[in-house]
């Protein structure tokens, strides 16, 4: 009897540590599974090609998409004046060399109304892109003053992009991407 205990405690604790092996790898699996994926969204993810892919399938009204768009460009202010005088600029940068980003990052005073909490809104713009150029030229870095050699309309809700663009200057070398991302 007291062998047959034994050997059952045996089997019973090998089926124990091989389901807990089991479970174990398994966890660590999805978990590489889940990290692979991550990783490959963060490369991969481009706002430009989601919103040139999918931006013309809602047909919303002009104002409707200026109403948004203002939000989302002025974190709830009317104007980039009024944007630049109640934010202040954090600057952070990704990479280096010539794959290095650059966005700003604007800190703000939530417009009355627009946030629970009086909590700070955040805004980040792109400014230098490998892909879509560098945004430099339009305005420093930080500084909520445009270049008046290059930009000669403050930015404007153009129905045709459904998007806020700035304005460039005749005889400027900007590209388009520049003028409507990385002002």
């Amino acid at each position: 009897m007291y062998n047959l205990d034994e050997q059952l405690n045996k089997h019973l604790l090998k089926i124990l540590v091989n389901f807990f092996l089991l479970l174990g790898f398994a966890a660590f699996l999805s978990i590489c599974v889940a990290l692979i994926g991550l990783l490959y969204l963060s490369g991969t993810n481009n706002f430009l090609e989601y919103k040139s892919k999918y931006s013309d399938t809602v047909a919303l009204p002009s104002i409707a998409m200026s109403s948004n768009a203002n939000t989302f460009e002025f974190a709830g202010y009317s104007t980039w004046d009024e944007f630049a005088s109640n934010c202040c600029c954090l600057g952070t940068s990704n990479g280096s060399g010539d794959n290095a980003t650059m966005v700003e990052t604007w800190k703000c005073i939530p417009k009355e109304g627009t946030t629970k909490n009086n909590r700070f809104m955040y805004k980040q713009r792109l400014r230098v892109d490998p892909k879509l150029g560098n945004g430099l030229q339009l305005r420093e870095y930080c500084s909520p003053i445009f270049n008046p050699l290059v930009v000669c309309k403050q930015p404007y809700f153009d129905d045709a992009k459904n998007m806020y663009v700035v304005g460039a200057c005749d005889g400027s070398s900007q590209s388009s991407d520049a003028l409507s991302y990385l002002w």
